[in-house]
């Protein structure tokens, strides 16, 4: 699918933002979520997870983290925490 996804909307992009972007997935895939700042509101990351059944993502869980005075969660532990609930989602699927 991501090889699909890649040839279906890669193909515009030059090759070092296509390798730019290839680089960043694998990341993602390793790390089992992505940390991206937000393009609507800025300070904040949106964390996102995938929800996996047999090999591929059907889904995702996504929250909006801001660091704050106060908040008791670091951004590592509620990515952390969205990988936990993602992986609860996919095994009551």
């Amino acid at each position: 699918m991501r090889k699909r996804w890649i040839a279906d909307y890669g193909d515009a992009l030059p090759a070092k933002e296509r390798k730019s972007i290839e680089a960043r997935l694998d990341a993602i895939a390793v790390d089992g979520f992505a940390a991206i700042n937000s393009a609507v509101v800025p300070g904040v990351t949106d964390i996102s997870a995938p929800v996996m059944q047999s090999g591929m993502a059907i889904a995702a869980l996504t929250i909006p983290f801001m660091n704050r005075v106060g908040v008791p969660m670091s951004q590592p532990q509620a990515a952390a925490m969205a990988r936990e609930k993602a992986e609860a989602i996919a095994q009551r699927i």
